[in-house]
């Protein structure tokens, strides 16, 4: 099931930086799928999540923030168990200021997910929400519309967007009771 996760003050090794999060000596390793919380409320601040991931794996990692109402400009690091970085995002779309990321990772073990604010501002609006999922195939149907009419004993098309994600490959049969 899903964890949820706030952190604590780290010590780091960047004086110009307070380091936020989990601390994986403590055994605080979050193994998705998880939601961690945050503020960054001093410019220096880099909130810290260590994930256990498994090679091979493909996940999602959504960053929300501005969605919410928020001042956050997010960018996500993700560091591999060795600390080097393995991937990083700052905007999910254009004009959509919170960060997002599929990631697959290379090797099994503790991956740490780094939080910045890109403009290096803070304050108590700096909040977000960080989901942290492993893919799984799916689908999803979308409606042209909410409303159809139709005559009584006629039978009615109704067209449908169908959207495969993360692989999805199965047929499909819709019906209507």
């Amino acid at each position: 099931g899903w964890q949820w996760a706030s952190g604590n003050l780290l010590p780091s090794s960047d004086p110009n930086e307070i380091s936020f999060g989990l601390d994986s000596d403590s055994g605080d390793v979050i193994r998705p799928p998880a939601i961690c919380s945050g503020v960054l409320d001093d410019v220096r601040q880099v909130d810290a999540f260590k994930l256990l991931l498994q090679k091979a794996k493909k996940y999602h990692l959504r960053l929300y923030s501005q969605e919410l109402g928020y001042q956050l400009d997010s960018r996500i690091r993700i560091l591999g168990p060795d600390g080097s970085e393995a991937a990083r995002n700052d905007d999910r779309a254009s004009k959509k200021y919170d960060s997002g990321m599929d990631f697959t990772a290379k090797v099994d073990g503790e991956h740490t997910v780094r939080i910045e604010d890109v403009a290096d501002s803070a304050s108590v609006l700096h909040a977000y929400s960080l989901t942290i999922a492993e893919a799984k195939p799916g689908v999803s149907l979308t409606l042209a519309t909410d409303r159809f009419s139709m005559k009584p004993s006629a039978n009615l098309e109704i067209p449908v967007l169908i959207s495969r994600v993360d692989g999805f490959a199965d047929p499909l049969q819709i019906s209507v009771a």
